[in-house]
């Protein structure tokens, strides 16, 4: 609980400061990548709900189905 406190006051100070902007676009030039950051943020918001997605369909198997196999 603390952690997750944590994350939100912390991403929500970088937010009004416009750190995150600078920290983003410092990595992405750093990298290289500074043209292809909204595609990689694209990507990376369907993987994460592809994870999220398969995690979820195998948590929440019936009983039925697991007495079955």
């Amino acid at each position: 609980m603390l952690i997750c406190g944590g994350g939100f006051s912390l991403g929500d100070i970088l937010m009004k400061t416009g750190a995150t902007k600078w920290l983003a676009m410092s990595i992405f030039d750093l990298l290289g990548l500074s043209h292809v950051s909204a595609i990689f943020l694209i990507i990376t918001s369907a993987l994460w709900n592809i994870i999220f997605a398969v995690y979820e369909s195998v948590t929440t198997i019936p009983d039925d189905l697991l007495l079955a196999s």
